[in-house]
Parts: C-alpha cells; sequence; structure tokens
C-alpha cells in the first residue's frame, strides 16, 4: 500500500521492546523475503505482514471453485500486532492506479469461503472510475462461517446510466479495513471474479487468480516500510550497510516518497506505534546523504506520546549533501512519553513528479542520551583503526597504533549502553587487542579507544 504522512493521525499501541535505543539503529540486520502476490493486485498485505513479524496473509491456494488456484485473505496476530489480509489493484482513498476497463457491467460475480468471526467483517469493493474520478463505490459483504464449501455471491452495481468508465480499482479483506480493525482468525477465500452483461471482461481483471508473480524483497529489521523503492545499500557510513529511500511514482501524477518507521504502517493509514521511551528531551543524532531530483528534502518526524496521545515531537528538513554528513535533532515533551516514533522520509508531503528519483540514504541513528551513539572519529591519534571479523561468533581483534606515551582504554558496551568489557592499554607502538566474543549475546555492540580525551569507536556484530 503507498502511504502519504497523515500528520492527524493518532498513535496507537506501540511495539514492545524494553530499551530506549533504536533497534538495528546502523541498518546492518536485514530480512529476506519471496513474496507470492496475484498479478495485476501489486498492493497485498503480505509485506507489512512480514515487516511486523508476522506471518504473509495473502495466500495462493489450491483449493480453487474453478481452475487450479483461488487466494485466501486471513486476519494475523503474534500477540502485540494485527494485521488484515488484503489485496488492491489501486487506492480507493485518492483513487490512484486501477485497470483500464471502459465497459458497463451490470453485477459483479465470483465465489467464496469464510470464517469471519463475530463482530468483524470481510469484504469485495469496486470503485468505477472516470476521468479519476469515482463514479460508484460498492461492496460485498461477507460474515459468519462458510468455509466449508464456495458459496456463490452477485455484487449489483450502482455506476449511472450516463457514466462512461474508464477504469477499475478492485479489491478485498479479511477483516473490516475501513475502520482499520480486524479480529484474528477472520479468513475470506475468493474465486472467479466475473463482470455480468458485458462483452468482455478487464484484461488485467485476472479475477480466477491463477496468474501470480514472485518477488524478492529485503527489510530492516526492526523498521516498517512504506513504498516500492526501499533498499539495502552497501554504501554506509560504517559498518556494511545503510538504508537507502527513493521517491517514486506510484501511477500518472501520483508520486510519493518511500518512508521507514519504528513503528508500523498499518494498511491505508499513516505511522503508528513506536518504542517504549520515558524522556522528556533528547536529541536524535546520524548520518546521512540526500540527491534530490528537483527541489525537495528528506524529511524526519518525530513523535512521543502518553497512551497514545501525542506529547511532543518535531519535523527536521535535511538538505542536498553528496556525502554522509552528521546531523541532530533535538526534540522535547510538555510531559513524560511512554513512546517514541521515527519517521524517515525521502522528501516532503508536498513532493511532486519534478521530484521522482530523489534517493535518501540513512545509517548509525542512535539517540543522545543513549550511550551506543557513534563517538567523535579522530583517524590521526590511532592511525588506522581495524576490528576484524566482523561479524564475529568466537574471536576478534582490533588493531590500531598506541603514538603517545601514555595509557589508553579500550571499552566494549552493549546496546543499552552497559560496559561489557574494560582493558587498560599500557604499551606503545602497533597493538593487536583480543575480544572475545564466545561469551557475548548476540548483538550489536560498540568498541571505543579513549586516550588523553581522543577517542574512535567502531560497530561490533556479534553472531
Amino acid at each position: 500500500m503507498k502511504h502519504k504522512l497523515l500528520f492527524t493521525i493518532s498513535l496507537f499501541v506501540a511495539m514492545a521492546m524494553s530499551a530506549q535505543t533504536i533497534p538495528n539503529s546502523g541498518f546492518e540486520f536485514w530480512n529476506a523475503s519471496s513474496i507470492d502476490n496475484p498479478l495485476y493486485y501489486p498492493q497485498t498485505s503480505n509485506q507489512q505482514a512480514l515487516q511486523a513479524g508476522l506471518p504473509q496473509n495473502a495466500l495462493k491456494v489450491t483449493d480453487p471453485q474453478q481452475g487450479t488456484l483461488a487466494i485466501q485473505l486471513n486476519t494475523v496476530t503474534n500477540g502485540v500486532d494485527t494485521m488484515f489480509g488484503y489485496f488492491l489493484n489501486g487506492d480507493p482513498n485518492s483513487l490512484a492506479g486501477g485497470i483500464p476497463y471502459s465497459q458497463h457491467p451490470i453485477t459483479l460475480t465470483g465465489y467464496y469461503k469464510c470464517n469471519v468471526m463475530a463482530g468483524d467483517t470481510a469484504f469485495v469493493f469496486i470503485v468505477f472510475k472516470q476521468g479519476g474520478i469515482a463514479v460508484s463505490q460498492d461492496f460485498a459483504i461477507f460474515t459468519g462461517n462458510h468455509s466449508s464449501a464456495y458459496v456463490p455471491f452477485t455484487l449489483t452495481l450502482t455506476i449511472p446510466a450516463l457514466a462512461t468508465p474508464d477504469s477499475i480499482i478492485v479489491g478485498a479483506a479479511s477483516s473490516n479495513a475501513f475502520v482499520n480493525r480486524g479480529i484474528p482468525g477472520s479468513m475470506l477465500q475468493l474465486d472467479n471474479l466475473t463482470f455480468t452483461g458485458v462483452s468482455s471482461q478487464p484484461t488485467m481483471m485476472n479475477g480466477s487468480f491463477e496468474n501470480w508473480i514472485s518477488i524478492n524483497t529485503s527489510t530492516p529489521q526492526n523498521w516498517g516500510t512504506a513504498g516500492d523503492l526501499i533498499y539495502q545499500t552497501n554504501d554506509a557510513h560504517t559498518g556494511t550497510y545503510a538504508v537507502e529511500m527513493n521517491t517514486f511514482s506510484y501511477g500518472g501524477p501520483n508520486v510519493s516518497p518511500s518512508y521507514i518507521t519504528n513503528g508500523i504502517f498499518p494498511p491505508q493509514s499513516g505511522p503508528q506505534g513506536g518504542r517504549p521511551y520515558t524522556l522528556l528531551n533528547d536529541t536524535l543524532c546520524g548520518w546521512y546523504k540526500y540527491i534530490p531530483v528537483g527541489i525537495d528534502s528528506a524529511t524526519i518526524y518525530l513523535s512521543t506520546s502518553q497512551n497514545t496521545v501525542g506529547v511532543g515531537g518535531g519535523v527536521l528538513g535535511l538538505p542536498p549533501v553528496s556525502v554522509y554528513t552528521f546531523f541532530s535533532m533535538p526534540f522535547s515533551s510538555f510531559m513524560q512519553p511512554d513512546t517514541l516514533l521515527i519517521v524517515l522520509a525521502s522528501g516532503y508531503n508536498g513532493s511532486d513528479a519534478s521530484n521522482v528519483g530523489s534517493v535518501f540514504k540513512v545509517d548509525d541513528l542512535y539517540l543522545k542520551s543513549s550511550a551506543v551513539g557513534i563517538a567523535v572519529l579522530n583517524w590521526n591519534t590511532f592511525g588506522k583503526v581495524q576490528l576484524y571479523p566482523n561479524p564475529s561468533s568466537v574471536d576478534c581483534w582490533m588493531e590500531f597504533d598506541n603514538n603517545e606515551n601514555s595509557p589508553m582504554k579500550m571499552t566494549v558496551t552493549d546496546e543499552l549502553g552497559k560496559t561489557v568489557s574494560e582493558i587498560e592499554i599500557t604499551g606503545t607502538g602497533h597493538q593487536r587487542q583480543h575480544i572475545d566474543t564466545s561469551v557475548l549475546s548476540k548483538g550489536i555492540y560498540v568498541v571505543t579507544l579513549t586516550q588523553n580525551g581522543n577517542h574512535t569507536s567502531r560497530k561490533l556484530f556479534v553472531d
């Protein structure tokens, strides 16, 4: 689902996390997956489900009413987040997208199975458009348990007699998407969607769900994403990877930045949730590159909330830079928050067709209140600093030069800023210090060298 940021959204249930840090802040860890989508329906719930740590829930099933395949939509939960299954070929809110079709059908028919939980509603909807404006919007509603055999349904269409449609948007959901609510366990299975009273079906309808495409995708762990062009890039500030977001077009003049968030992006909604956080004042820091097309700015949105009610935050626009550049964004709350939501975007909310192709890269985010932040670098003091192998699971070494006749210290801290190892180094010249990673839990650590007020740090990944 494509998203434009909604500035007035409420912040709902926060995703569970124990520390006031930014998980996967260096974007070193990614989830690689393969998603099957029905052909001509590029927008399904599978991507959002994976980002939230949920199973894919728009499924290709070998239980058809006719042919070999059908589609099954499921509302799933992991005990924290809930995601209903859906598919779309356009946006019913902005009316962007859809497929060409100029005939004037009387009904939409099809076959379904369902097991919709009490208090929930599944549906199929269809929007007929003319010149980008909706001329009709119709819904078929499904409730109860009819899962033992396929049941036929007929949806009477309300297209005005004098209208001349040119395109349609078709979609379905296993729960009531229009109130952004779902009850886990709800299921809707569909096959053979067909128009009546016309001489031909839409070329790109795929109403039998016989044709599917497989999409390989990578998403940063612990981050939700919205937008088609978000990549794992080797162009990193430190470490191996960073995240790259691109501004893109999703049909005609419809343009959107790509977004990532430490919360989630529910379908047809702006970012929600975030991570537990309780400080009144702090600063978000990190490094970025931004190469825009046209005039635009990369954007960071912060929101703090208490019991889902906003209590602080801010917006920071980032100007173009072609090399990694440090940024800092102070923020505060007027009362103690319990949640911090961070959203990064490859453009401003007013991005238009002239901005398609803008590229925003981000790495090494941290909160100033956390000791995990990447320290100031001073390359001349310690020579060429090397940390290897990295990632490591048993043994690791830090190599550097002690060019001053004074003691120095090597400290290893975890993601919470807790010191797990500290040694004093007294020798001069080239040094090779051992780090026993076999005694460390899996995760991200920071190794810091300090001498006479100078310091430099490297991220260590223990797997």
